[in-house]
C-alpha cells in the first residue's frame, strides 16, 4: 500500500507495528513520511519505502522511545531521519532507537542526525549507496561528532 500526501504521524501512541507500506510524495511545511510524537512508545517500523517529502523521511522526537527501524529503503532524500529535535528539550534524553538492516540509496544527510543525548544503536550491517562521503551527524549543545563509515574493503577517504 502506497501512502502519499500527508504522510503518518504517531502521536501519543503505544504498541504499534507499522510494515509493509510505501510512503511517496509528501508536500508542505513539517510534513514527514512518518512523524512519531509526542510520548509515543514501543513503535516498530518494519520492511517500509520512503521517498521524496519537502521534510523529513522519519522524525522521531518529543519522549517518544523504544523505536525500531529495521529493513526500510530510504532513497531519493535529503533530510532522511531525525532523532530528538532540540538539545534544549530534556525531555528527549529518553529516547532509545534501533536502526537495523536499513538501505540508504541516494539520501543526503541525517543517517540519522541524533540531536540531544539519546540512546540510538546504529547497526553498520545496513546498506549505503550513492552517498558521498557516508556520515552520521550527532548534535548536542556542547557538542558535535562526524563520524564516516568506510565499508571493508574500501579505500580510505583520505
Amino acid at each position: 500500500m502506497k501512502l502519499t500526501g500527508k504522510g503518518l504521524r504517531l502521536k501519543e501512541c503505544e504498541h504499534v507495528i507499522i510494515c509493509n507500506l510505501e510512503f511517496e510524495g509528501g508536500r508542505g511545511p513539517d510534513v514527514d513520511g512518518i512523524q512519531i510524537k509526542p510520548k509515543s512508545k514501543h513503535i516498530w517500523i518494519d520492511r517500509c519505502s520512503l521517498c521524496d517529502y519537502d521534510d523529513g523521511l522519519i522524525d522521531i522526537t518529543r519522549e517518544s522511545t523504544d523505536i525500531t527501524i529495521s529493513r526500510c529503503h530510504f532513497s531519493k532524500h535529503d533530510k532522511t531521519m531525525l532523532i530528538g529535535a532540540d538539545p534544549s528539550h530534556t525531555g528527549d534524553r529518553c529516547i532509545r532507537v534501533t536502526i537495523r538492516h536499513c538501505f540508504f540509496d541516494g539520501t543526503r544527510q541525517r543517517h540519522p542526525r541524533v540531536s540531544t543525548l539519546v540512546t540510538a544503536l546504529l547497526d553498520l550491517d545496513s546498506l549505503f549507496e550513492k552517498l558521498s562521503p557516508i556520515d552520521f551527524v550527532f548534535y548536542n549543545s556542547n557538542i558535535l561528532c562526524i563520524m564516516q563509515l568506510v565499508p571493508d574493503g574500501s579505500p580510505d577517504p583520505e
